[in-house]
């Protein structure tokens, strides 16, 4: 048995998660298939195990990661399946998760959501601020522990009722157009945000990063890469989200999972 993980994670929380699960099984660690900017082509076969973390996008999974997730392929494929939120709403997306791995040929025998610092988080609206942490790595390792007894025992595998409904309550995010991040005179033109943006929102010039407000998923990944802090979340409407986000969701989330 070999042990893989898939992921689209702009921030990397989810990559972290799935890594750690990984690590914790007593398995053979195989390869990272990382989504987040480009898909790639993988079939997976029987004796494999794929740890696939996606994360909820206003309470469903991002298109763009749907999208890219059609070039894999499970054969009767055993799946872990991890919905990575902001501490705020899960809504339907950790079902969706696991019906998108099912509809590619995986069978889903574990299914979890774990936390990771959200992605409108500032300085005056901290959300979840360094999520996943030790403790969040210390529950991977537990969910792995009891995964490989569930590997050990063998199937059949039938995952207990997942939160969420179908049909899906709510369509998937699509912003209207506006970008969430602009750029201060702290910029040192060094790229890392052209580099890490999952969809090509953001072209390096002479004068600095463009965004193109049709590709912004609003992940605000280039904040996170940015090592001079020069950017920063600049859209009203996110600076709105993330003030009600810091306001209700303050209360610590804790990984919750589904064994079969």
């Amino acid at each position: 048995m070999k042990t893989h993980t898939v992921f689209f994670s702009p921030t990397q929380t989810g990559a972290i998660v799935a890594k750690a699960i990984q690590e914790n099984l007593n398995a053979e660690c195989g390869e990272s298939f990382d989504l987040t900017t480009t898909a790639v082509e993988k079939a997976f076969g029987e004796d494999d195990v794929v740890i696939i973390a996606i994360p909820v996008y206003s309470g469903r999974l991002p298109s763009v990661a749907v999208e890219r997730f059609q070039s894999i392929q499970g054969n009767g494929t055993k799946a872990v399946a991890i919905a990575m939120y902001g501490n705020a709403k899960l809504d339907d997306a950790l079902l969706e998760l696991t019906d998108l791995c099912t509809e590619k040929g995986f069978e889903v025998i574990a299914a979890a959501t774990f936390i990771g610092e959200h992605s409108f988080t500032m300085k005056q609206f901290p959300i979840a601020v360094g999520r996943p942490d030790d403790a969040d790595r210390d529950k991977a390792a537990e969910f792995a522990a009891l995964i490989q007894k569930k590997l050990d025992a063998g199937g059949p595998f039938t995952l207990p009722e997942l939160p969420g409904s179908r049909p899906y309550a709510k369509e998937p995010m699509n912003p209207p157009g506006v970008v969430a991040t602009g750029v201060n005179d702290n910029c040192t033109k060094c790229g890392l945000c052209e580099t890490f943006c999952p969809t090509g929102a953001i072209t390096m010039t002479n004068d600095g990063p463009q965004m193109d407000a049709s590709k912004c998923i609003w992940c605000c990944a280039c904040v996170k890469v940015c090592t001079s802090h020069a950017m920063e979340i600049t859209s009203t409407k996110v600076q709105e989200i993330a003030q009600r986000l810091h306001k209700h969701f303050q209360k610590r989330q804790e990984p919750q999972w589904f064994l079969a």
